[in-house]
């Protein structure tokens, strides 16, 4: 199971994987005997590896649900309601931002560069990004557009959001 530990590594931390966050790991788990490994490992510990339906995306996933596992479930869930709303708001100023007719998708890139001269070409768009700068999810302190906008595509890198 040790050829397995920084994939389980990142399973246990709550990492989604799939084909755009990591080809080789994504790979990896399609491989059934890997799966199993990886299940028979998790057993002990409640968990087991789960995946959408459309099979393009493993995370793991409670055996039963307990009282404890029902508390961190409230806090996981508490804290994705808390996160949803940003996310909302920065899709869509990106697809004004940007011009675009759709969301973001998997693979697009995005250039903080790129914001940032629209931004400070459109006063409307630039008083959205300090609004959705300055909520909890993304805790900029600054009124500088250039700090925002860092501090904004880090926390969505923390939140594994971008690559």
């Amino acid at each position: 199971m040790i050829e397995q530990g920084p994939l389980l590594e990142r399973l246990l931390a709550g990492e989604f994987l799939c084909a755009v966050s990591d080809e080789t790991a994504f790979r990896h788990l399609q491989d059934e005997t890997v799966r199993e490994q990886i299940d028979a490992y998790l057993r002990p510990l409640n968990r087991r590896l789960a995946t959408n339906t459309d099979g393009n995306v493993y995370f793991l996933a409670w055996l039963r649900i307990d009282e404890a596992a029902r508390e961190q479930l409230s806090r996981q869930l508490s804290d994705t309601v808390g996160s949803l709303l940003p996310m909302l708001e920065w899709l869509q100023l990106v697809q004004e931002t940007l011009g675009r007719d759709g969301l973001a998708a998997p693979g697009d890139v995005l250039k903080p560069a790129d914001f940032s001269s629209r931004c400070e070409d459109h006063q409307g768009l630039r008083d959205r990004l300090d609004r959705l700068a300055s909520d909890p999810f993304f805790g900029s302190q600054s009124d500088q557009l250039d700090a925002q906008l860092k501090q904004v595509f880090k926390r969505l890198k923390e939140h594994g959001y971008l690559l």
